[in-house]
C-alpha cells in the first residue's frame, strides 16, 4: 500500500514520531484499522461497506489532525480504545490529541481536580490551564453541588472545547491575582448571575 494513499491499512504498526505527510497518512490508516477491530459493530454502522465514505472520512481526519505528530495521534488512539466503549467522533479525537500533546490530564482526572480545588480557585496549583478554564465555564458552584453523573458531562463538553481551542493555537492562561489581600471573583459573574447560570444548567439537564 502506498504511504500517501488514505485507504484500508493492513495490520497496525508503530508510527514514527514525525510530522511528515507520509507518516501521518499511514497513521490515519492505522487508526481506522484499530477502530474497525475494537469498535467493530459501531464502525460498520457508521461506514458500512462504503469505501468512498470511509476514504472521505480519513481525508477529513487527516486535515484536522495534520498539526499533530503521527506518534501523538497513535498514542491518543490507544487511550481512546483503552478508556471508552464507543467509536470516537473527530471532536473527541482532537481533544485526546490535545491531552496527549499538551500533557493535560484525562477528562475524569481533570473533573476531580476541578471539583476538589479549594477557593479561591485562581490560587490553586492547577495541573493544566485547561482544567481551570473548563471548571470556570462549567461553573464552580454547579460542579460542587451536582452529582457526577450529571456534572461530568457538562465538564467534559467544556474541557473538550477548551482543549480544541488550544490545539488550534488559542492561548489559555490561568488568572492573575493582582492583590493577594483581596478575594478573587471566581468566574467573572455576580452571585445572582452565577445562581441564574446554575439554574439554567440544571433546567437543561432536567434536574
Amino acid at each position: 500500500m502506498s504511504k500517501t494513499s488514505l485507504t484500508e491499512a493492513g495490520q497496525p504498526k508503530p508510527a514514527a514520531n514525525s510530522n511528515s505527510r507520509e507518516d501521518l497518512v499511514e497513521t490515519i490508516n492505522q487508526v481506522f484499522t484499530l477502530f474497525r477491530i475494537n469498535f467493530h459493530n459501531q464502525f460498520y454502522k457508521a461506514y458500512s461497506d462504503d469505501r468512498e465514505l470511509l476514504n472521505q472520512a480519513k481525508k477529513l481526519w487527516f486535515e484536522s489532525l495534520k498539526n499533530y505528530s503521527a506518534s501523538t495521534v497513535l498514542a491518543a488512539t490507544k487511550r481512546i480504545i483503552e478508556e471508552q466503549e464507543y467509536l470516537p467522533t473527530l471532536h473527541q479525537m482532537l481533544s485526546r490529541c490535545a491531552e496527549q500533546d499538551y500533557r493535560a490530564p484525562d477528562v475524569h482526572q481533570a473533573y476531580v481536580e476541578a471539583c476538589n480545588a479549594p477557593s479561591p480557585k485562581a490560587k490553586h496549583d492547577w495541573s493544566h490551564p485547561a482544567v481551570y478554564e473548563a471548571g470556570r465555564r462549567s461553573d464552580w458552584y454547579f460542579l460542587s453541588t451536582t452529582p457526577e453523573q450529571y456534572a461530568l458531562s457538562v465538564f467534559r463538553n467544556n474541557y473538550q472545547t477548551v482543549l480544541g481551542e488550544i490545539s488550534r493555537g488559542q492561548q489559555i492562561d490561568l488568572p492573575q491575582i493582582e492583590d493577594q489581600g483581596q478575594s478573587v471573583k471566581e468566574d467573572g459573574l455576580s452571585k445572582k448571575e452565577g445562581l441564574s447560570k446554575v439554574a439554567a444548567l440544571r433546567k437543561k439537564l432536567d434536574l
